[in-house]
């Protein structure tokens, strides 16, 4: 009481941070007249009793009536104490410089207090907030940003300062930190001041305190300080953008911009900006966005592009949300993307710009999917869709010839490029306005496109041209007037083929085919299947071959389709089981081709418009897979392997029982010869080889079969001996721990007569063992009909 009293207290608590800003975020030591060695006990005890008060006040407030509102309650008196310790413990924690303490020297160090200040009040943070002020919180997070950013790696960094920023770190680990609303609601504000303090003479420390805030959450942010917190980092990126053109070569410069351009993107994302807002600002910082990211002051450094682009896409997500308020806010931002592509028809523009404008195209398809471009300003007509079409079809109108000039050369330095007219056809593809231009120029980048994958060029304009064949299938009806189907089919078909001949996975082509099957008419799927067929003359592989003939099955809708595509299922399903059969493959293409077959039975079983499977077809599916489980081919396979196989198989055979379980009735013996080659598989495999994993999949099998047990009791008879044979030639207790449920489902499929039967064929030390796996299954299994 008597130090929260004195002069020197009510100086500090006025001037501190005043003071410390005014400085340039440095330190200084406040004399609180207290020795040294008391410090830290003196800061100790306060906490301590802050957490007793705590506790009490809690309990004071439970036992006072709302009424009761006297300012001599015990409850007030309480938390006027606990706001006077709070007081206290900083007042003393300020004795010490903030982040001094990495500077000091090991003797230095060691004439301190064994421990900082700092971490106490760290480590109570959930305690002391609820009894603290906006000074409070401010103090604290400067030393939080102080102990975040100092260099902790260094051999020079005192003991002290390693401890203050593993404290640090821990918080940013711990959610109740960001649960603190009196820290939460001034961690972004006082995190960018710090940042701009230090970026003069301290950009490293800068540049970390930045990291963590781009990382931090945004939600907390109020929304009548996002347009100030804006403004701070607008003007942070402005004076870092100018310190980089005088040191181009300064790594720390670059990463404090990236995450300056990170932030605005992040808060931006959650800005609510009040009613009659100052277009300025946001004009202000789409024109230093534009003008900063494109220019040479660090080339095409990705990373510094994507948050640049990430931030520019933000702002123009913002000028669309408040369109209907600030229509002057979209016109401003489409004025300064005119004034980074400039005008003329002849127009080239730099690698850097094409990858900011692309960002921005994507955005306006992005939000055009999400149907987010309807609203229409309170003073004008145009609707946002309006706008953005006139300023898209004039950006196309001066950059596409210097576009497809750059795309023609077919090198890797042209796949931006490429991916930015993809993003402007995409759009005009959408578009009411589909002019005889844009059609031509569609069916030039097509061809430019086939060329481009003819000539075999580097993994990154392959890429970008199989991104632009899907982004045009999205519009297939557009696509088709462009360019014939047989073509679009004989390029896309072609791409994919490619891809997989070098095993490559092709996502973007997958779904590019699969929307051009899904909306074209037989006429077209007759022409995709001929091409297709006519591949297989070219010996194309039959995993591409199946791969693509499962994806227009998975795709067709319509009944016609259907017709059409059911006289080529028995011939393609013949194609899927040669994937069986290759033995000169590697482990990879084996699992590969063993999940293709399996994606591709089970498909063409659940789907029997298409084709109906005879009982000689399902035996040779069934005699297909039961090689597979050859000693020889399993020692080939390793675990992952192994796994995908057994899980593939089940699959397959799971398929059958449920959707052609009357069928099987006049052909179980195949059924029945897979299943004990299944079983003999998992009595060979350990708990490293997914035994598990594999003991659960058979389970389900044998549980399928329990409805079919009238027809397929007789043929369990030999699953069941199998395993006694395995239980008398010694198996592991785990093994058979794991199979208990499959053997209980099998002897559920079994009648009186077949137990009777198993009895009779084994030996008395197999019944030894087989009895109480028997008992166990009556007691716990079997049902009596007994409720």
């Amino acid at each position: 009481e008597t130090a929260a009293a004195s002069e020197g207290f009510s100086l500090w608590k006025k001037s501190f941070l005043g003071a410390y800003w005014q400085s340039g975020g440095v330190g200084t030591e406040v004399d609180i007249g207290v020795h040294t060695s008391l410090r830290g006990s003196l800061q100790r005890l306060a906490l301590h009793r802050i957490h007793q008060l705590h506790s009490m006040i809690y309990y004071c407030n439970l036992e006072e009536s709302d009424e009761h509102d006297s300012k001599d309650s015990q409850s007030t008196v309480l938390t006027r104490e606990a706001k006077m310790l709070v007081d206290f413990s900083f007042y003393i924690a300020c004795s010490e410089a903030i982040g001094a303490a990495g500077s000091l020297s090991e003797e230095g160090d060691r004439a301190l207090s064994s421990d900082s200040l700092w971490i106490p009040i760290a480590q109570s943070l959930p305690i002391w907030s609820h009894y603290s002020e906006h000074f409070h919180s401010e103090l604290f997070l400067i030393w939080f940003y102080t102990s975040i950013s100092s260099a902790n790696s260094s051999r020079n960094c005192s003991h002290t300062s390693r401890r203050e920023y593993a404290t640090s770190i821990a918080l940013t680990r711990d959610a109740s930190f960001y649960d603190n609303d009196k820290i939460m609601t001034l961690l972004m504000h006082v995190g960018v001041k710090f940042a701009t303090h230090k970026s003069n003479d301290d950009v490293e420390a800068s540049s970390k305190a930045l990291s963590f805030i781009s990382s931090a959450p945004v939600e907390f942010i109020e929304s009548s300080d996002s347009t100030k917190i804006l403004a701070e980092i607008l003007d942070l990126d402005i004076q870092t953008t100018a310190s980089l053109r005088q040191s181009q070569n300064d790594q720390s410069v670059k990463q404090v911009l990236c995450s300056t351009r990170s932030i605005l993107a992040r808060v931006l994302s959650v800005a609510m900006l009040p009613s009659g807002v100052d277009a300025s600002l946001f004009t202000k910082m789409t024109q230093h966005l534009l003008s900063s990211s494109s220019d040479d002051i660090i080339g095409c450094d990705m990373i510094y592009l994507s948050a640049s682009s990430d931030a520019i896409n933000e702002c123009l997500s913002l000028c669309i949300d408040y369109y209907e308020k600030e229509d002057t806010l979209l016109q401003g931002f489409f004025s300064q993307l005119s004034n980074l592509i400039g005008d003329g028809p002849s127009f080239e523009i730099s690698s850097s710009k094409a990858f900011l404008l692309r960002g921005v195209i994507r955005k306006l398809n992005t939000l055009d999917r999400h149907h987010s471009l309807a609203k229409r300003s309170a003073t004008k007509s145009k609707s946002v869709y309006d706008v953005c079409t006139e300023k898209v079809l004039a950006i196309y109108k001066c950059t596409w010839r210097g576009l497809f000039s750059k795309i023609s050369e077919a090198n890797s330095s042209a796949c931006v490029e490429l991916l930015l007219a993809s993003e402007l056809l995409s759009f005009l593809a959408n578009c009411a306005v589909k002019s005889a231009e844009v059609k031509e120029s569609t069916a030039e980048l097509l061809q430019s496109v086939a060329n481009i994958q003819d000539s075999s060029p580097e993994a990154e304009m392959i890429t970008a041209c199989n991104y632009f064949l899907s982004v045009m299938a999205a519009a297939p009806d557009y696509l088709f007037e462009c360019v014939a189907q047989e073509k679009v089919f004989e390029q896309l078909l072609g791409a994919m083929s490619s891809s997989s001949s070098f095993q490559t996975a092709t996502p973007l082509l997958d779904a590019a085919f699969c929307s051009l099957i899904r909306h074209t008419d037989v006429d077209g799927l007759n022409t995709a299947t001929t091409v297709l067929i006519k591949g297989e003359g070219k010996r194309q592989s039959s995993v591409f071959l199946v791969k693509t003939f499962h994806l227009i099955i998975s795709s067709i809708k319509s009944q016609e389709q259907q017709k059409y595509i059911a006289g080529h299922c028995e011939h393609f399903l013949l194609i899927s089981m040669d994937l069986l059969r290759e033995r000169s493959c590697n482990v990879h293409q084996t699992q590969q081709n063993v999940s293709l077959f399996s994606r591709m039975t089970t498909t063409l079983l659940a789907k029997k418009e298409l084709l109906v499977l005879s009982g000689r077809e399902i035996g040779m599916i069934c005699s297909e897979m039961t090689p597979l489980f050859h000693i020889d081919r399993v020692n080939a396979r390793d675990v992952e392997c192994d796994i995908s196989v057994f899980n593939s198989c089940s699959s397959v055979v799971s398929a059958l029982i449920a959707h052609y379980s009357k069928q099987l009735y006049g052909c179980p013996s195949p059924l029945f010869g897979l299943l004990l080659s299944l079983l003999s598989h998992v009595l060979h495999t350990n708990a490293k080889k997914g035994l598990s994993e594999k003991a659960l999949e058979y389970s389900k099998l044998c549980e399928l079969l329990i409805p079919h047990k009238d027809i397929f009791k007789k043929h369990v008879v030999g699953i069941i001996l199998c395993y006694i044979k395995a239980l008398s030639e010694g198996m592991s207790p785990i093994t058979k721990k794991k199979l208990m449920p499959s053997v209980y489902a099998l002897l559920d499929v079994c009648s009186d007569f077949e137990t009777r039967q198993i009895n009779a064929m084994i030996d008395v030390p197999s019944k030894t063992l087989f009895a109480p796996v028997f008992k166990s299954y009556q007691k716990f299994y079997q049902y009596h009909g007994q409720a």
